[in-house]
């Protein structure tokens, strides 16, 4: 599950292993699919492509205010897909991404 208040940044280190456990290891060209909708069918709310780095076993998240900013508070489904040669992994099945209330934000600093 991954849970953020509405409208802020977050910051997640994905670790991709292999169906083994072991750390995997990135060729040139893998990119992972971070993808979040409100139920299975529905329209892409955030959809988020990220290059690995050849021989690298993890990836860095990164959500902005802005991801968030418009959604509702309340739970939604997320997934992250690794692409690969080709070939298409769910490393991350299905999961809660809940978006909680904010009482402040960027606006009470400007």
């Amino acid at each position: 599950m991954i849970t953020i208040p509405r409208g802020n940044s977050l910051t997640l280190t994905i670790d991709i292993c292999t169906s083994d456990g072991a750390p995997y290891s990135a060729a040139e060209g893998d990119t992972l699919i971070f993808t979040v909708k409100k139920f299975d069918g529905a329209p892409k709310l955030i959809s988020k492509t990220i290059p690995m780095t050849s021989g690298a076993s993890e990836v860095l998240l990164e959500l902005e205010p802005s991801d968030t900013i418009d959604f509702k508070n309340g739970d939604y489904k997320f997934d992250v897909g690794l692409y690969s040669a080709g070939d298409f992994y769910t490393v991350i099945l299905c999961d809660i991404f809940r978006v909680l209330p904010a009482l402040s934000d960027m606006e009470d600093v400007t």
